[in-house]
């Protein structure tokens, strides 16, 4: 696994052994930023559920403004710790804009919104806690930010606060799909 784009482009990702992660594929990160293209520079973000980092890693070498992983499992978040300590080398960009806590993503609270959420929850618990994510990404973004949700390809999305704008993954029990969503903005 590595950086797709920007200025960190190639680094290789740092991953635990064993199946505890399932990080995001090169090829899902570079069509997702494909689409997200100008949004990204010197944007904030919050990657829900980080794992690797691999999504905020990637918006950093993309040119983010400033962002904030939270993971809940120590061992992950060593990981992310040492990935977002080369990607944040290699791009030059100030590690007192970035950090990588120990948190849960349901309960994270968020000072200011950001642009863009990346949330990835394991698949074993995204349909259950679903209506609780949906609830802390609507806290958490501002209202002109976009949302880039990983779920299961069988798990519809259903809530007035969204709209899901593009949606990219092969249709299948347990494929993954990633949404890309917007607050929906009633007239």
């Amino acid at each position: 696994m590595r950086i797709t784009g920007g200025t960190a482009r190639g680094i290789q990702l740092d991953v635990p052994r064993g199946d505890a992660l399932r990080p995001a594929t090169d090829r899902m990160r570079e069509a997702v930023f494909s689409r997200l293209a100008d949004r990204v520079e010197g944007a904030s973000f919050l990657d829900l559920f980080a794992g690797s980092g691999s999504y905020g890693l990637e918006a950093i070498s993309r040119g983010a403004g400033s962002g904030t992983f939270v993971e809940k499992h120590s061992g992950s978040l060593r990981f992310l710790k040492q990935n977002l300590q080369k990607v944040l080398k290699s791009c030059g960009a100030p590690a007192t804009a970035f950090k990588a806590q120990t948190g849960d993503a349901l309960t994270y609270a968020v000072g200011t919104p950001v642009d863009l959420i990346f949330a990835d929850p394991p698949y074993a618990i995204a349909a259950s806690i679903l209506p609780d994510l949906l609830k802390q990404l609507d806290r958490s973004l501002s209202p002109e930010g976009q949302v880039i949700l990983e779920l299961p390809s069988e798990l519809e999305i259903r809530d007035e606060r969204w709209d899901c704008v593009r949606e990219w993954g092969k249709k299948g029990r347990g494929n993954p799909s990633v949404r890309l969503l917007v607050k929906t903005h009633h007239a």
